[in-house]
C-alpha cells in the first residue's frame, strides 16, 4: 500500500498518494532545471532588451528554486561579449543579486 497524506474536513476524509505529489514535484524541478540550461545569453548589444531578458531569467530561476544569493552566481554563464566583460570588471563592486540587476539595467 502506498503512503498517503490524510486531510480531514468536517465533511469527509481525503487520501492523497504522496507518490504522485513527489513525482510531480520532481518533474517540475527537473523541468525548471532544464529551462535554466536553455536560457539565452545576454551580450549587451543594442538590439537586446535587458529588462525583458532579466524578467525571463528571474522567472526561470524562481521556478528552479534558485535562492537570490545563488542567482548572482548562476547568471554568469549567461552573459557574453560586452556584458560578460562588464560583469568581470564590475563584480567586485556588486555584492548581491539585487545590486547586480540594478547595475546591469543601468548599464544596458
Amino acid at each position: 500500500m502506498e503512503p498517503s497524506d490524510t486531510s480531514t474536513s468536517s465533511h469527509s476524509t481525503v487520501h492523497r498518494p504522496l507518490f504522485t505529489s513527489n513525482m510531480e514535484e520532481q518533474f517540475m524541478s527537473t523541468l525548471a532545471k532544464e529551462q535554466v540550461k536553455t536560457l539565452t545569453k545576454f551580450s549587451g548589444s543594442d538590439f537586446e532588451d535587458i529588462i525583458h531578458w532579466l524578467k525571463h531569467v528571474e522567472e526561470v530561476f524562481d521556478r528552479a528554486l534558485i535562492q537570490p544569493s545563488n542567482k548572482y552566481l548562476a547568471i554568469q554563464p549567461y552573459l557574453a561579449d560586452a556584458a560578460l566583460k562588464w560583469f568581470r570588471f564590475n563584480k567586485s563592486k556588486i555584492p548581491d543579486w539585487s545590486s547586480c540587476k540594478l547595475a546591469i539595467v543601468k548599464t544596458y
